[in-house]
């Protein structure tokens, strides 16, 4: 059975995202950015989308990602649990499937992990390359993390701050 993203998943990923309504584009990036994080070559300069616009752009790009995790990690680690798979498929939204040698993205974490909870170490050691962003992305693989260790039966993490300003969460049980 493959695993889909919950709704706590979703959540969890547009608030490690933000939303911004117009396009923009990042220092040596190719393509344009807009809504949570959706990329490529249909974003151009001055397109804006509405918030409506921008979940169903991040529920069309997450099916892409669900399949890298179910293929990579789900098929290595098949006791995986939601809130594992919703965590690994914000990191592989922010990092990519990753080479097929290994050598980033998904595929780096998965690989060089022989069980789940190394697969929980390792979310901070196979942080990413973008020097420039490298503590926001150590804080996000951080919160990626707490989520991949929190039981499913856990009360459901809430948002405490903006994306842009730290976003810290917390658990509310």
């Amino acid at each position: 059975m493959a695993f889909k993203t919950s709704d706590n998943g979703v959540n969890f990923l547009k608030s490690q995202e933000g939303c911004r309504l117009t396009a923009y584009k990042l220092s040596g990036e190719t393509y344009w950015t807009i809504g949570y994080g959706h990329y490529g070559a249909d974003v151009y300069e001055g397109m804006t989308i509405t918030e409506a616009e921008a979940e169903e752009l991040l529920r069309s790009d997450l099916v892409s990602y669900e399949n890298h995790v179910n293929n990579i990690a789900v098929s290595k680690f098949p006791a995986i649990n939601q809130n594992q798979f919703d965590a690994l498929v914000s990191y592989t939204y922010n990092r990519g499937p990753g080479a097929s040698d290994g050598s980033n993205g998904l595929r780096q974490l998965i690989y060089n992990s022989d069980s789940l909870s190394e697969v929980s170490e390792n979310f901070v050691i196979y942080w990413g390359s973008a020097e420039t962003y490298k503590e926001a992305l150590i804080e996000r693989r951080k919160r990626e993390q707490a989520l991949f260790n929190t039981p499913v039966t856990a009360s459901v993490w809430l948002r405490t701050g903006r994306a842009e300003s730290g976003n810290e969460f917390y658990n509310n049980a």
